[in-house]
């Protein structure tokens, strides 16, 4: 059994404000506890420009790994460990499976393909908090929980499952949600996932205005969301993507090394916003190839992706790259090819994928064995990131 809690300290000094960050992973066994991980961050902020530096600023990293848990404490009985008023992430299995798909086609090039499935990493079946929607937003609901918060605001388009995965957090911590969704007012199956949340739709140049610098201030200027209170209200990025949501990433790279038999020569996951690959890329720290497959049309991802690594970690990082041919005609849009390979994917493995980032992903490493990207005796893991409680009744027919 595993247990995470974390401890955050916010501390003001003469130019700004400190926060000390740490995690804390716990293997129980038995009647002892034991840590098996510690992960750490410190963040600075510039009182005269927090609406700029909240996402801009000084982010070190380090991580304790001992070489084998160290034994912390005994306990007489387990059952008067309690913790209250404490988020932990105990409601989500811990660590998400790692397990290699059999394929005779890689088998034949003498490569092998493993997935994560991390869309297994949910509080329940079918719910939209899930995969790397937790991994991102972890870290970030317990800063809006430190902050005394009690609304959660983000922005997405009409197909987010990061607003799908908001809306569900809210629920679960018992928190209002509201998210700003980019263009014309519609229903779909991923909206539908966000109920109860409080909606609001612009245009895209309003949206693009918006989300190049997400502040308090820019809301209230164009009378989004008035009645709300700015002072309760936590403001979230577009995809959840900010120096919160990199750790939480990062601990999905360094689980899926500690599951491995011997370390995956490619790490590969789908790129929307680009902040799960910038995570992945910090936890790996080049000791494998990190792939990111951007769904969006364009080629911009690799230069979002290396943006993000330099504002949140202070400095470039090796062992990566994009790929930014496969998005099947852009963002939430799809193929016949593409809807083809899904219906067999699920045919050859009993495994659901979904038209807008997994489906892509596995596509494309696919086509990158047959175009031969893949060296003879490499160990590719596709991160299954989630995302089907939208398509899982239609995939499956």
């Amino acid at each position: 059994m595993f247990l995470k809690f974390y401890l955050q300290i916010n501390a003001a000094h003469n130019s700004g404000s400190l926060t000390f960050f740490a995690e804390f992973v716990f293997c129980v066994h038995e009647r002892t506890i034991n840590i098996q991980r510690f992960t750490a961050f410190a963040r600075l902020e510039d009182t005269t420009n927090r609406a700029f530096t909240a996402h801009k600023g000084l982010y070190t990293c380090k991580t304790f790994t001992p070489p084998k848990p160290l034994p912390i404490y005994t306990f007489h009985t387990f059952t008067h460990l309690h913790f209250p008023h404490i988020y932990t992430s105990n409601m989500f299995p811990s660590p998400s499976p790692l397990h290699t798909l059999p394929d005779e086609r890689w088998a034949a090039r003498g490569v092998e393909l493993l997935i994560k499935r991390d869309d297994l990493l949910a509080p329940a079946p079918n719910d939209p908090f899930c995969g790397n929607k937790w991994r991102k937003l972890q870290h970030n609901l317990l800063r809006a929980q430190a902050q005394g918060a009690t609304t959660l605001v983000s922005f997405g388009g009409a197909y987010s499952n990061h607003i799908a995965a908001l809306a569900s957090a809210g629920q679960h911590l018992g928190m209002a949600t509201a998210g700003i969704i980019r263009g014309e007012a519609v229903s779909n199956p991923t909206l539908a996932q966000a109920a109860g949340m409080q909606l609001h739709f612009v245009d895209r140049p309003t949206y693009r205005q918006l989300t190049a610098t997400p502040t308090w201030r820019a809301l209230a200027d164009l009378k989004i969301f008035p009645d709300l209170d700015q002072a309760g209200t936590y403001l979230i990025p577009e995809g959840g993507t900010n120096a919160a949501a990199l750790p939480g990433c990062a601990a999905l790279a360094r689980e899926l090394l500690q599951q491995s038999s011997s370390p995956p020569t490619h790490v590969a996951v789908a790129c929307g916003t680009g902040g799960t690959l910038a995570g992945l890329v910090q936890g790996l720290d080049g000791g494998s190839l990190a792939l990111g497959i951007s769904v969006l049309k364009g080629n911009f991802m690799t230069a979002t992706v290396a943006a993000l690594l330099q504002q949140y970690t202070g400095h470039t990082w090796p062992g990566w790259r994009v790929h930014e041919t496969f998005h099947h005609g852009g963002y939430a849009r799809s193929s016949p090819e593409l809807a083809a390979f899904i219906q067999k994917f699920y045919a050859r493995h009993g495994i659901l994928l979904e038209p807008i980032y997994t489906g892509k992903l596995f596509y494309a490493l696919e086509q990158l064995l047959e175009a031969g990207f893949f060296p003879e005796g490499s160990r590719v893991v596709g991160i299954h990131t989630g995302g089907l409680q939208a398509f899982a009744s239609s995939l499956a027919k």
